[in-house]
């Protein structure tokens, strides 16, 4: 690996972890078997000499029938997955009804959502009981969600419960219900519909048909503006992708230069605030410790969940999301989650399976045919000045994302084609290729040219998601009316973003980066001129961290040196900024970039003699119109009045950036701050 100056020992740690994140995991040792009973090491070295890769490297892979048969035997793949079971779902449902009974309501859903999870569909006919067990568990579960005013929430389990079998006895309760609901969202209209359907299904003599009665007539008798709701709540974010285009075509333009490859840059002036983006993931994936608590597909906070029809593995906030899933990705993960998991492969490995799954056959095939074919190297830097909206050219951004192929040892990468070869095997099994469900193909086989094209997009996948993914964080649970709660974020996914991907590292990060669900938001923390670079920062900030532990992560886990102003000028740590809160000032000539101090004779750009009184002057400016204006917003921040705080700390900032330069011990905890305050504000904090 040509890395000069690095730690090479950290260095491929870090590649490895890239691959196989828990190190209990079978895979390397899988690997370990392999190379043992094969001569891969030489055959790799020598395909490696003459720099076969690719396609053809997959081609060579088959040709050498030892090798091949040792993998197709080594890698041996069987389905995995925690099973739905009828006997805890009941258990979690009896427990939720007498968690219900005694008002417990937030536990009693708790235990209702595990009976769903946990519940065979009712096409399982693994139960013999008059009501199948998710219908029940839905049925239990709409009841809670009433107790606590989650009407929409119920109306949503009311209607899957009469898709999923429920009795006929049970109709007029349901639709009683349903009527209730309607009536306190004030959708009038489907109420008394709901209402009269009741009172069809209902025994005339019972307390609940005069109760519904009186609902009807009740009513009959009012007057009441109708104002229906709508029932998906997904709706309010219907603009993102509209918001996106014109957001980036506004702010950010897509340049290109010896030694920086493609990168992004200011279209137009951008200040402190300013929404620069918003952009939907290419694909991502939820990291395995959050299968419990956020939505499998669009990554929300869980509240209410819906279960998979066939694994028990995760959850997902709606129907809608567990039918998107399905009818893309999921039906090719769901038999082989559990060994996903045990495999201790990195959620990067699985992305990169995901970018080929959610686009289907023939759409992954003709992307690789588009990008790839008759190529030995599938690593490219074309694509200067992208137009950066439309389906097809994020899908350009996305494949022509650097991989570092030419940098890498023979033996990593090996190890990254045999990932790909495994996920492979995974997609063989799923049917991925084909429609024969009838258990009688060979898998022994060699690989079609259909499937040789596959694990050759995998592995450019999985070698690229190495350097170009994105963390995707959410806020943790904080409680809103208490002050001086310091607002946490925590990980809990992985997300490649086509733009986003773009954006250079600076140690001194420009933007501001946050997330609602999968969605990534980019916020200007400082100003950048029209045509500058717009810097991002991929995790080691100067203020944080010393130039060499910064230098020593960004070779070792990104392959490159960072040559930032932070880094060229060795700009302080917080740690070091403390002994030393000296400022320097702008040179007071127009245009002149040069910095200057209280001990300065002359600007050390333009040459201008310092005035005494400008740099008093302007002194006096830093401490007044920055420093107390940054600790009246932090007062705010104890207080929760985030709104007040930002705008605030946007003007101390830009009256900072007009006064004086960075490096700034008071200015950096501030810009900290801000980034607080768009997180606590997208979050309604």
């Amino acid at each position: 690996m040509d890395l000069p100056d690095t730690d090479a020992k950290y260095t491929r740690m870090c590649s490895e972890r890239t691959l196989q994140e828990e190190q209990k995991g079978f895979f390397q040792s899988l690997v370990d078997v392999f190379i043992e009973n094969t001569d891969a090491e030489t055959w790799m070295s020598e395909l490696w000499n003459k720099n076969v890769l690719g396609i053809d490297f997959v081609a060579e892979f088959i040709k050498n029938k030892d090798i091949f048969s040792k993998s197709i035997e080594i890698f041996s793949v069987k389905p995995m997955y925690r099973k739905k079971n009828l006997e805890m779902s009941n258990k979690a449902r009896t427990l939720g009804v007498k968690e219900m009974q005694s008002s417990n309501y937030q536990k009693a859903l708790l235990l209702f959502n595990q009976a769903v999870i946990l519940s065979p569909t009712p096409e399982s006919n693994e139960f013999s009981i008059n009501i199948p067990p998710l219908t029940s568990a839905l049925w239990y579960r709409s009841e809670c969600l009433m107790k606590m005013n989650k009407f929409q929430e119920a109306l949503n389990d009311l209607h899957i419960a009469m898709k999923k079998s429920l009795p006929e006895e049970y109709r007029g309760a349901l639709f009683h219900r349903q009527g209730e609901c309607y009536k306190s969202l004030n959708d009038i209209s489907r109420a008394k519909i709901s209402f009269n359907l009741a009172l069809k299904f209902l025994n005339e003599n019972s307390a609940l048909y005069t109760t519904t009665k009186k609902e009807v007539d009740s009513i009959q008798q009012k007057k009441v503006e109708e104002n229906s709701i709508k029932t998906d709540k997904n709706n309010k974010n219907q603009s993102y992708d509209q918001a996106f285009q014109l957001i980036a075509d506004e702010f950010i333009d897509i340049s290109q230069a010896d030694g920086m490859g493609r990168f992004t840059i200011a279209k137009k002036n951008l200040s402190i605030g300013d929404k620069i983006l918003i952009e939907e993931p290419y694909a991502a994936c939820l990291k395995f410790n959050s299968y419990g608590t956020n939505c499998y597909h669009c990554f929300k906070r869980l509240e209410v969940s819906y279960g998979c029809p066939d694994c028990a593995n995760l959850a997902f906030c709606s129907s809608k999301c567990c039918e998107a899933a399905l009818e893309s990705y999921h039906k090719y993960e769901c038999s082989f989650m559990d060994m996903f998991i045990g495999s201790g492969m990195s959620i990067l490995c699985i992305i990169a399976m995901r970018m080929v799954t959610q686009s289907g056959l023939q759409k992954a095939l003709q992307i690789y045919e588009t990008h790839f074919q008759n190529r030995n190297n599938i690593e490219t830097n074309n694509g200067h000045n992208l137009k950066i909206c439309s389906d097809s050219e994020k899908e350009k951004l996305i494949y022509n994302l650097c991989t570092h192929t030419e940098l890498r040892e023979p033996m990593d990468y090996l190890k990254r084609f045999l990932m790909a070869f495994f996920l492979l095997r995974c997609l063989q099994k799923t049917y991925f290729f084909s429609d024969d469900m009838s258990g009688t193909e060979n898998f022994e086989r060699d690989l079609t040219q259909e499937e040789m094209k596959i694990v050759a997009l995998l592995l450019h996948n999985i070698q690229m998601l190495q350097f170009n993914a994105h963390e995707i964080e959410e806020i943790q649970s904080t409680e809103q009316n208490k002050p001086n709660t310091k607002i946490k974020t925590r990980p809990i996914g992985i997300g490649i973003y086509p733009t986003v991907s773009l954006f250079n590292h600076d140690c001194y990060q420009g933007v501001a980066r946050y997330f609602d669900g999968k969605k990534i938001i980019l916020q200007m923390m400082k100003p950048v001129p029209k045509g500058a670079m717009i810097p991002e920062n991929y995790g080691p900030t100067f203020t944080k961290r010393t130039k060499y532990a910064r230098q020593r992560v960004l070779r070792s886990r990104y392959w490159f040196k960072c040559q930032c102003n932070s880094c060229v000028e060795i700009w302080p740590s917080f740690d070091q900024m403390v002994q030393n809160k000296s400022v320097k000032l702008r040179c007071s000539t127009h245009l002149c970039n040069g910095k200057i101090d209280k001990s300065s004779i002359s600007c050390t750009e333009c040459g201008t003699a310092i005035d005494v009184g400008y740099v008093q002057n302007k002194t006096e400016q830093i401490t007044n119109r920055c420093i107390c204006k940054y600790e009246e917003a932090e007062k705010l921040m104890e207080e929760r009045k985030y709104g007040e705080a930002t705008e605030i700390l946007l003007k101390a900032l830009e009256n900072f950036h007009n006064i004086a330069h960075p490096p700034h011990f008071e200015t950096h905890k501030a810009e900290q701050n801000l980034r607080t305050c768009f997180i606590a504000t997208k979050n309604g904090l």
